[in-house]
């Protein structure tokens, strides 16, 4: 199976060993890939379908890593090389500066690591950027364009998202505590592990996302949609859920939500059981 599973590293990878980040974000989703296979022999599988499904789950991340490929030259914006057309190069020492708080595109731009803490941007471009560990924090970013992007363990937290676009996006270990995601678009997203707690979700779609192991708790859910999305192992305590939409959501899969102490308007825990699942514990219908 080891053997399979760098079969596919390599080949998703093929081109792209020089640029920055590229071997942290291997070793990253080596591991991903490997739990998902273990996860998929565990729920009955036989190897061969295992690994077809495991290399299956790869397709959105092997979009994403070809824009990188085609339009990012080698360690671009790390080394003073010219940036791609139309496009911001990150500065020395992962500090921001004026000029980039300025700037707007940063389309397929390795920025991996830089402090973007506390800047303001409408519309801000970073559709297919390769944003492995970097910080958002407080930042405003209404209408930002995060398609595509790669922002695992992205931090977030208290950053105004309003009407963004991370559709595609893979945010694995982010964290979006406190942050405004009024509006804001996830379709497809992979999106296991991102932390949510206390985020504002009025109108947020999750749509397609997965959301394994994603922490809810505390939030307020106004309007959202979950529709075919996994919410295997998500964690929803302590919330209050108005209009809640989770249609096509397999049962199982709400079956192993905490719902501990979250409050649901009738409609949502209708639409809920509608779903073929059990009624959850520890829910009460306002």
């Amino acid at each position: 199976m080891t053997d399979q599973i760098d079969a596919l590293l390599n080949d998703l990878f093929a081109g792209l060993d020089d640029l920055p980040g590229v071997a942290d974000l291997r070793h990253e989703i080596g591991v991903d890939l490997r739990e998902r296979f273990a996860d998929l022999m565990e729920s009955g599988l036989d190897q061969e379908a295992a690994l077809a499904a495991t290399a299956e789950s790869v397709g959105d991340l092997r979009q994403m890593l070809e824009h990188l490929g085609d339009d990012v030259p080698a360690a671009q914006g790390q080394t003073g090389e010219k940036a791609a057309p139309g496009a911001a190069s990150a500065p020395p020492g992962n500090e921001p500066g004026p000029g980039l708080a300025a700037a707007s595109n940063f389309r397929a731009v390795p920025l991996k690591g830089v402090d973007f803490r506390g800047i303001a941007m409408v519309g801000a471009d970073f559709r297919r950027s390769l944003l492995v560990g970097s910080d958002f924090g407080g930042a405003s970013l209404p209408r930002a364009q995060f398609k595509q992007a790669l922002l695992r363990r992205v931090v977030f937290d208290g950053a105004d998202l309003t009407e963004a676009d991370f559709s595609a996006a893979d945010a694995t270990g982010a964290s979006f505590a406190n942050a405004n995601l009024t509006n804001v678009r996830w379709h497809t997203g992979n999106l296991r592990g991102m932390d949510l707690r206390t985020a504002t979700l009025v109108g947020t779609q999750f749509k397609y996302c997965s959301l394994r192991g994603v922490v809810f708790d505390g939030n307020r859910l106004e309007g959202v949609a979950f529709d075919a999305a996994d919410l295997t192992g998500a964690s929803m305590r302590q919330c209050v859920l108005n209009q809640v939409s989770f249609r096509h959501v397999a049962k199982r899969a709400i079956a192993s939500i905490a719902f501990e102490d979250t409050v649901m308007d009738r409609l949502t825990y209708t639409q809920l059981l509608s779903t073929g699942a059990k009624p959850p514990n520890g829910v009460t219908v306002a």
